[in-house]
């Protein structure tokens, strides 16, 4: 961090050393809000739960709160186990989302056959028509508007 702000710095002037704090700053923010909106989503969707959702909201804010913990001893000891935590808690979920594309790859194989075969045909736009498909959980409807 500091060898990017003084790189900055010294090509823009001294706001650059700022603007990357600030930049950083917005990067975590955001990158919270996101990673917890994510995983709140799908928890609701796998259990329906509002119990699930205040034992998730608890334990996020309890990492958080550690985060910030172990941070401020300023130990590298304890930024490396910060950072192996996220790291390891990113693999969990690139796993948990490279076993759903697995999953859903039969399905997806299937309607980009279905894509080829009306092009093929000379369709110049395509248009999914999700009755032809015996897809579990798929709601026909959301697509009935544009089926031919």
């Amino acid at each position: 961090m500091t060898l990017t702000q003084d790189a900055l710095a010294s090509e823009v002037g001294a706001w650059g050393g700022s603007f990357v704090a600030l930049a950083l700053l917005f990067f975590a923010f955001t990158s919270i809000i996101a990673n917890y909106y994510y995983a709140e989503t799908n928890i609701f969707y796998l259990w329906h739960s509002r119990t699930s959702i205040f034992c998730y909201r608890a334990l996020y804010i309890a990492f958080i709160l550690f985060g910030a913990w172990v941070a401020n001893s300023g130990s590298a000891d304890n930024f490396a186990l910060l950072w192996n935590m996220a790291d390891m808690s990113m693999g969990f979920m690139a796993t948990a989302n490279l076993l759903a594309i697995i999953l859903l790859s039969g399905v997806a194989f299937k309607v980009m056959g279905d894509y080829e075969a009306q092009r093929a045909r000379g369709i110049s736009e395509p248009v999914f028509d999700a009755r032809q498909y015996d897809i579990e959980g798929i709601e026909h409807d959301v697509w009935d508007g544009d089926a031919r």
